[in-house]
């Protein structure tokens, strides 16, 4: 069975309807232009990946879409979930994110998807290293929205793409309702257990690990 994954960090996960936001909106903007602009202090932070980025292109999608977009993985093979960025918590090194994943067997309407093959068309992030977080506005030809969105397409064109085609499809939706999800993966007992605390059924959650592929 096909199935729709979306990840999210623990602590913004909650026993209810989350809805797509801006990361930048919630993420405090880095002083560049008082530090001598954005080269000096890198561009490694959250919040210029999410503005500067990732945003751009989220931006590109809401005005096709009509909704700021809520991402999630289209498949039902391991190799679907490491779209989702599932895997990244077992890396070695660094500490990472505690992230659980919400998987379902069907996802309500509205819901836009997309060729993931062909999403870095709609990376091209701005440039800010004035310190002015000025962010260049996402303008794609017609053919390649054509690529990205396939606007002829029927959802049970894209499921079958799914099929033959594993990490190649994702789907945008403007809220999810995590408590209606099919299965809740996490990365330990411990946050099992606070998974159930908060409110989601114990048949419901459970521990799941990903090697980290070696491409």
């Amino acid at each position: 069975m096909l199935f729709y994954h979306h990840v999210r960090t623990l602590e913004h996960v909650y026993h209810d309807i989350v809805i797509a936001t801006r990361l930048s909106h919630v993420t405090p903007e880095p002083k560049c232009l008082e530090n001598g602009g954005c080269s000096v202090l890198g561009w490694d932070d959250p919040w210029h990946d999410a503005a500067m980025l990732y945003e751009p292109a989220y931006e590109w999608l809401a005005k096709e879409a009509g909704f700021w977009p809520l991402f999630s993985a289209v498949g039902s093979s391991e190799e679907d979930l490491y779209m989702t960025g599932y895997h990244n918590q077992f890396r070695r090194g660094k500490k990472q994110a505690n992230d659980v994943l919400f998987s379902y067997s069907s996802l309500p309407d509205p819901k836009v998807f997309s060729d993931y093959d062909w999403w870095h068309l709609t990376l091209h992030g701005g440039q800010c290293l004035d310190g002015k977080h000025e962010p260049v506005k996402i303008s794609l030809s017609d053919y390649e929205r054509r690529l990205v969105l396939k606007p002829s397409w029927k959802a049970s064109d894209w499921l079958r793409k799914a099929r033959q085609q594993p990490h190649s499809v994702q789907v945008s939706t403007p809220q999810l309702d995590l408590r209606t999800a099919d299965k809740v993966r996490c990365r330990n007992q411990q946050t099992r257990k606070q998974l159930i605390d908060i409110g989601f059924a114990p048949a419901q959650v459970e521990v799941k690990r990903l090697k980290v592929p070696r491409w």
